[in-house]
């Protein structure tokens, strides 16, 4: 048994039930090694092609400290598949169990920002996270460079010849430490005592400069070397930035920021005016720019809520070429840089994929790449390697050289294993979009689509069923959300047909009863610092802090000598990717496209009126059960605040009050 599952072709190329069948009775340590390796992505959709088995496998075996093994899978061929572009060097393992001897850990949460410098004539990578911590990773072994650090955004800069990060906090501070020890070597009161976050850094007329954003949502631009702002402040939308990068135009430096909506801005950095009108071409918010050299002219490239990425001409504030698209959700990370020569932007979405795209032909260079989590950052190295922070792992993958770059198409890459949210097409999305205007008495682009939306399921047979307190929503892959939970007890309606509603427990909402039991006193602390709602002895926090923090000071809310009462599920998030389109999608059981739809035949004059104006006739008949009033099954609530623009979107009452399911604009 043990040879087989040692084997990377077995192990690429078998049915993963016949490999799973084999891990159990693994008897040596490569193999017991390789099988919690196999495990460790086995629920994962891409295992059920051998070329997603391919790269997950070969991911985790770099997860584990096998960089061999991760080698020799990597070099497997697979019938009808391209050989892999990429292999992995090595990857943190922060949510692997401890006890494997090759572990590295690294975040305690998702990765949110990971950039590249040169620390003592080295080069490192440079994360951060939802933990609020800085952390130097030498690229060439993995280990870590110097000490953690806390954050407020990250960028680098080089100052008076030492790598420094430049880092904002909670205080107003705008602080430089050195990456090499983790140290402080400079910090500046930025004159407010609110929280300030550094987006980027540059070098204006010779001195190196930050871009902060502030909390009252204006941004400055900070000389990094006196602490005093550079010209008049920029002006940006009213929600603040999401992300910043500069570049050089016509001998000037400018700064080009994803600014809330569906615009980019661009405005000269040494006075703070914009260079031209925004940018416009998006059709959702934008939430990602980078900037590239291509041909000897500066572009940027943005990705965002619209699913596309997208590459402006900075010169002249035009688009270069059509919409690069591949990505089923929303970009949530984009770097450029240099590969095999030529130009590159490599983006990361929640599709949980990074891909490569060739910015001199605007095509994708090489298949997408997968991994076992959401990716929300990546970098690109000067020597052409990748930097991937996805979930709360960070891993550096280099160029295959017996790959050569060709030209490459989307019918050489292999058949997508899951269908995306839009599987009907475009034509399908704007068909959702026009009913659920009509559902709502509202069309959906009057919403706020910077804004991210989701639905829970609570209320009273949470309780009831016992579901609120059971063990299964605590275990280590499900409340970090690499795992979602089905639950025979939480229906949408008790009918033949419905697709089961999956929970992200990460970013489900969970109570815990702090005088229940002797919990350490910085646990009690830290709950209260990432309370979203409840009271002082009752907090209410996300599944994703309580997994940060019961790790982080030893706490198990599931052994035998703590009470019962101790912790309660409120509100189980219904698994989608933020959108409102897709959080309505989720809470009204339509699945992934046309073909999952559930025709309700029961009608009346009052429920043919609320749908008469739905087009698509399968919506129309699906809609019936979720429009409803009056109904006992599902009663239907439009925004019951009252307020047009209140957070609660819409409501459906179950059962006769028994449980509610939410959709409404959330917090991030």
């Amino acid at each position: 048994m043990d040879h087989r599952l040692v084997d990377p072709e077995f192990l690429v190329k078998s049915d993963p039930r016949e490999a799973l069948g084999l891990v159990d009775a693994a008897s040596g340590p490569a193999a017991r090694l390789a099988g919690a390796m196999y495990r460790e992505s086995a629920f994962a959709d891409r295992y059920a092609t051998a070329g997603g088995r391919r790269q997950l496998l070969a991911l985790n075996a770099a997860r584990f400290g096998d960089r061999e093994l991760s080698a020799r899978i990597t070099s497997v061929p697979v019938e009808g598949v391209p050989d892999a572009w990429w292999a992995v060097e090595w990857a943190t393992s922060s949510t692997i169990h401890p006890g494997f001897r090759h572990a590295r850990p690294g975040h305690t949460d998702t990765v949110g920002a990971v950039v590249t410098a040169v620390v003592q004539g080295r080069p490192v990578a440079v994360s951060t996270g939802r933990d609020k911590t800085v952390r130097a990773w030498d690229l060439a072994t993995g280990r870590t460079v110097g000490e953690p650090f806390a954050n407020g955004g990250l960028a680098t800069a080089v100052i008076e010849g030492r790598s420094v990060a430049v880092t904002g906090s909670r205080d107003g501070m705008v602080r430089m430490r050195d990456l090499a020890t983790g140290r402080t070597v400079g910090e500046f009161l930025t004159g407010r005592t609110e929280s300030v976050r550094v987006v980027a850094t540059e070098v204006v007329d010779g001195r190196p400069v930050a871009i902060a954003e502030h909390d009252d949502k204006t941004v400055r631009v900070w000389d990094l070397t006196t602490g005093r702002t550079v010209g008049e402040p920029p002006t940006v939308h009213t929600s603040g930035v999401w992300a910043v990068a500069t570049a050089v135009v016509e001998g000037r430096p400018v700064a080009v920021a994803a600014d809330g909506d569906e615009t980019v801005q661009v405005w000269d950095l040494a006075t703070g005016r914009p260079v031209y009108d925004p940018l416009t071409g998006h059709t959702g918010a934008v939430r990602v720019v980078a900037t590239a050299v291509v041909d000897g002219r500066p572009v940027a490239v943005t990705g965002g809520l619209d699913l596309t990425v997208r590459v402006w001409d900075l010169a002249t504030g035009r688009p270069i070429g059509k919409p690069l698209t591949g990505h089923t959700c929303p970009v949530w990370a984009v770097a450029t840089g240099t590969v095999d020569g030529r130009p590159v932007a490599v983006t990361g979405s929640s599709d949980e994929t990074v891909r490569v795209w060739d910015l001199a032909t605007g095509r994708p260079a090489g298949p997408e790449l997968v991994f076992p989590a959401e990716v929300g950052a990546v970098a690109v190295t000067a020597d052409g390697r990748l930097v991937v922070g996805f979930g709360w792992e960070v891993a550096v993958l280099a160029r295959c050289p017996s790959v050569p770059w060709t030209p490459f198409t989307d019918g050489s890459r292999e058949r997508e294993v899951r269908p995306s949210r839009s599987a009907g097409g475009d034509d399908w999305e704007s068909s959702l979009a026009q009913a659920f205007g009509v559902l709502l008495d509202r069309p959906l682009p009057e919403f706020d689509s910077a804004a991210q939306y989701a639905a829970y399921y609570s209320g009273n047979w949470l309780y009831e069923t016992g579901t609120d307190r059971d063990p299964l929503w605590l275990e280590p892959a499900v409340l970090t959300g690499r795992e979602t939970v089905t639950d025979d007890n939480l229906l949408l309606l008790d009918e033949e047909g419905y697709p089961d509603l999956r929970f992200d427990a990460s970013r489900s909402l969970f109570e815990i009863h702090t005088d229940a039991a002797e919990f350490p006193a910085a646990f009690k602390e830290g709950l209260a610092a990432v309370r979203v709602g409840g009271s002082e002895h009752y907090p209410q926090v996300t599944g994703a802090d309580l997994a940060r923090l019961t790790a982080d000071h030893g706490v198990d809310l599931t052994a035998p000598d703590l009470s019962g009462k101790t912790w309660r599920l409120t509100d189980a998030r219904i698994a989608s990717d933020g959108t409102l389109l897709d959080a309505l999608r989720a809470a009204t059981g339509m699945g992934e496209g046309p073909d999952n739809l559930v025709p309700c035949e029961e009608t009346d004059a009052t429920t043919e009126a609320a749908v008469a104006a739905v087009e698509h006739a399968g919506l129309r008949a699906h809609l019936r059960a979720f429009c409803d009033p009056l109904s006992d099954d599902l009663a239907f609530r439009r925004n019951m605040s009252g307020e047009k623009d209140g957070p609660v979107v819409a409501t459906w009452e179950g059962a006769v009050d028994q449980y509610e399911i939410t959709v409404k604009r959330i917090a991030t």
